[in-house]
C-alpha cells in the first residue's frame, strides 16, 4: 500500500503541476457553490458554461464542496459527492483533454503520441474512473488522507501511465504506448 500510496502521490503531484499552478489559494472554511465551481473550473480549465454548471451543481448540494476544504478531512461519501457534482459538468473529452495537457506540461518527456493516448484511454475509463480521477485531482484530502480511494486512484493513473508508455521518473526517456 505504501508504494501504491507513493506512486500516485509522485503522480498527482506531476499531472497536478499544471492544474494546481492555476488554482487560486485554498478556502479556510467548506467553500461556497461559487467559490467551489471556481476552483474546479481553474482546476480543469473549464470554460464559463461549464463553471456555472458547477456552481448550480454545487448550490443544490453545497456539502460536496466540503471535500474542496484543505482544512479538513474528507470522508468517502463527500468525496463521492464532489465526484459527482464535477461529473454532470464535466464532460469525458475535456476531462481528458485537461489531465493529458496538463500532464504533458509536468512531465517533460511526454510524447504528443502518449498525450492522445492519455487522452483516449481517459475516455475509455469507466464513469466511476472518470469520476475518481476528477475528485482525486481537485480533493487536496484525497492527497493527504488515508482513503480506501488511494488505492483505486493508484490504479487508475498506473494504468493510465503503463498503457500509455509514461513514466513518472522525471529522469527517464519516453517509452512508446503499448498497442493492444
Amino acid at each position: 500500500m505504501t508504494t501504491v500510496r507513493a506512486g500516485v502521490i509522485g503522480l498527482l503531484v506531476l499531472l497536478a503541476l499544471g492544474l494546481t499552478a492555476c488554482s487560486s489559494s485554498p478556502p479556510s472554511t467548506t467553500p461556497s457553490p461559487d467559490a467551489a465551481a471556481a476552483s474546479v473550473a481553474t482546476d480543469f480549465r473549464l470554460p464559463d458554461d461549464q463553471r456555472e454548471c458547477l456552481r448550480r451543481e454545487f448550490d443544490a448540494d453545497p456539502g460536496a464542496a466540503r471535500a474542496l476544504d484543505p482544512t479538513a478531512s474528507a470522508t468517502e461519501a463527500g468525496l463521492e459527492r464532489l465526484g459527482t457534482v464535477e461529473q454532470r459538468c464535466i464532460a469525458p473529452e475535456t476531462l481528458a483533454a485537461s489531465v493529458s495537457a496538463s500532464a504533458a506540461e509536468g512531465i517533460a518527456t511526454m510524447t504528443s503520441e502518449q498525450t492522445a493516448c492519455m487522452r483516449l484511454a481517459i475516455v475509455a475509463l469507466s464513469p466511476t474512473e472518470q469520476r475518481l480521477l476528477m475528485y482525486g485531482l481537485t480533493a487536496p484530502a484525497v492527497q493527504q488522507g488515508d482513503s480506501p480511494a488511494i488505492a483505486d486512484l493508484g490504479r487508475v493513473t498506473n494504468g493510465l501511465l503503463t498503457t500509455c508508455g509514461i513514466s513518472a521518473d522525471p529522469s527517464a526517456t519516453a517509452v512508446p504506448p503499448t498497442t493492444g
